[in-house]
């Protein structure tokens, strides 16, 4: 019993740290007036919520270790983990959020055990400090919303090979009807992110100026207004995204404020009389405090995304009976 009380010790301030933890991210995520100055897609929240839940960790570990490097950063990575793994199983946070989210959150957390730990090292009982690093989060966030935030634009590129002519793959591409089940492949993005998947494309209209809808699973729609149209060739067109009324969080958050699909097109690239290249581009806006960090991410969704797109187009230009 001593050795498993000595163990146990070290853990004793992690309860708390995860109650706080679990506390602030309901706070940041309540849907009020004031849920714009305090949004969990912030850097506030990304680094200060972690860094005071380590921190809390760590001060109030009944351990001696608590004064020791390593063990502190233990301490305050096992108290982030375990508010993360709580927020998944409560479905407060969507699973592709939280793998985002955690190098940062873990970063975030190492540094508040660092801080705990350095304060007790010099036997600093003085709490402000702590009770500073709890407040922050609140107090700041309402700051860092008055910030401006950037707009940043990028390009995924995507493209494959396709045994076909350009006709049948200009056919295949700009009106896709209902994508079933047996046509699509594994992917993480989709199948355990859960990342809405594409079901069709309607044209409502050809030609320059005209309507394209694409239609995706949780309600989730994209209006395409055409403004290029060679036929054949090349068809491009800027995005909208249709009524998120009824699509469920965080799917509703694409074409808001922080990211937006703005544009997409295909060009035909003939290689040979029944062989072209079909390449798929797709530009995006992101407008945060951490584009840089979000471009990543972004880059692979969509990269992924375009694959599942165009290995569809593939298998049904190769198999057109016409």
């Amino acid at each position: 019993m001593p050795f498993l009380r000595r163990h146990l010790g070290i853990l004793s301030g992690i309860p708390f740290a995860v109650c706080y933890g679990i506390i602030a991210r309901l706070t940041f995520g309540t849907e009020s007036s004031l849920n714009y100055l305090v949004a969990p897609l912030s850097l506030v929240f990304l680094l200060l919520v972690p860094a005071a839940v380590g921190g809390l960790a760590v001060w109030l570990s009944a351990d001696q270790r608590r004064t020791r490097w390593w063990p502190a950063v233990a301490m305050a990575l096992l108290a982030c983990t375990i508010a993360v793994v709580i927020t998944g199983l409560l479905a407060i946070e969507a699973l592709i959020c939280i793998v985002m989210a955690t190098p940062i959150l873990l970063g975030g957390a190492a540094i508040g055990g660092l801080i705990a730990c350095a304060l007790l090292r010099r036997r600093a009982q003085d709490r402000t400090t702590i009770i500073g690093l709890l407040l922050a989060p609140f107090l700041l966030a309402p700051l860092e919303a008055r910030l401006p935030v950037s707009d940043s634009y990028g390009t995924v590129e995507t493209q494959i090979v396709i045994e076909a002519d350009p006709a049948t793959v200009w056919r295949t591409l700009i009106d896709v009807p209902q994508i079933q089940p047996a046509e699509r492949r594994f992917s993480v993005l989709f199948d355990l992110f859960g990342v809405p998947r594409p079901l069709k494309a309607t044209l409502d209209t050809p030609g320059a100026g005209g309507m394209r809808r694409g239609w995706f699973e949780d309600q989730l729609t994209f209006d395409e207004r055409i403004i290029d149209w060679q036929p054949q060739q090349r068809i491009g067109w800027a995005i909208t995204v249709g009524d998120r009324s009824a699509t469920p969080a965080p799917w509703n958050e694409i074409g808001g404020r922080s990211f937006a699909v703005t544009g997409a097109s295909y060009w035909i690239e003939p290689v040979s009389s029944n062989r072209v290249i079909l390449h798929l581009n797709s530009t995006y806006r992101l407008s945060t405090h951490f584009n840089s960090y979000g471009a990543y991410w972004v880059g692979w969704g969509m990269g992924q995304f375009q694959d599942e797109v165009v290995q569809i187009i593939k298998a049904r230009a190769e198999t057109d009976p016409r």
